[in-house]
């Protein structure tokens, strides 16, 4: 069986406007600006053939996924685990210090391929992306041979597609970081994923800085996954 998951990143919110650093799931809706980027999303869908929206249980992609929802007539529901990174003792912070904090933490977790990074009493890169792709393999199993949209967060969608996709990686994507309202295609066929598009485009043309571009052969470096399973041979931090 085929399960489809959209994944979108919530519109424009008063985080985005004001660079906050936030783990509260109430008091940041979104913009008016967010909610015409959900009213674009819902249209640019409507011919995707969706059967449920999904949202993580943060007010501004819950908001995100209602616009969509009620302009396609399609039920809408809250999956725990979908939620942003949380940020721990840096909750509070707002930009630039957020803002710059944030670029030097995203280097490292896709340019440098560090998903053990993290914040103190927060999150590491690692954590978002187990617990989601837990969150996406529930939401797979309970719509199968169906196509689901699921608005969630650019850094849990950054984390989570490369951890459960073996043709995507996560520093082919740190120069295509998305976009609010932006969409990620993801398929379980059986037990395997795959990434279909990344913003619109199949993530195969990707050629990360540094990389082996894919040879005639085929033959691709071997991914975070695999990787993963190797022993690191990094000095503990």
């Amino acid at each position: 069986m085929t399960t489809r998951i959209i994944l979108a990143r919530h519109g424009e919110s008063v985080v985005n406007v004001v660079g906050l650093a936030s783990d509260d799931l109430e008091g940041n809706p979104l913009t008016y600006l967010g909610q015409t980027q959900a009213h674009e999303l819902a249209r640019s869908l409507r011919t995707e053939g969706l059967t449920a929206v999904v949202t993580s249980p943060v007010q501004r992609a819950r908001e995100t996924g209602a616009i969509v929802a009620t302009e396609l007539n399609l039920p809408v529901g809250v999956e725990w685990g979908t939620e942003e990174v949380r940020v721990g003792i840096h909750a509070g912070e707002v930009a630039p210090a957020s803002v710059l904090r944030g670029i030097d933490d995203f280097r490292i977790w896709l340019a440098d391929e560090d998903l053990g990074h993290g914040y103190v009493d927060g999150e590491s890169g690692l954590d978002v992306a187990e617990r989601c792709a837990a969150a996406l393999e529930r939401i797979a199993d309970r719509h199968p041979d169906q196509s689901v949209l699921v608005v969630s967060h650019g850094g849990a969608i950054a984390f989570t597609v490369p951890t459960l996709c073996d043709n995507i990686t996560l520093r082919s994507i740190h120069d295509r970081q998305l976009t609010n309202c932006a969409t990620v295609v993801i398929e379980r066929d059986g037990a395997r994923w795959s990434c279909l598009s990344w913003q619109g485009v199949h993530p195969d043309t990707f050629v990360p800085p540094g990389s082996v571009p894919v040879d005639p052969a085929g033959r691709r470096p071997p991914t975070w996954r695999q990787r993963r399973a190797e022993p690191d041979p990094r000095p503990a931090r």
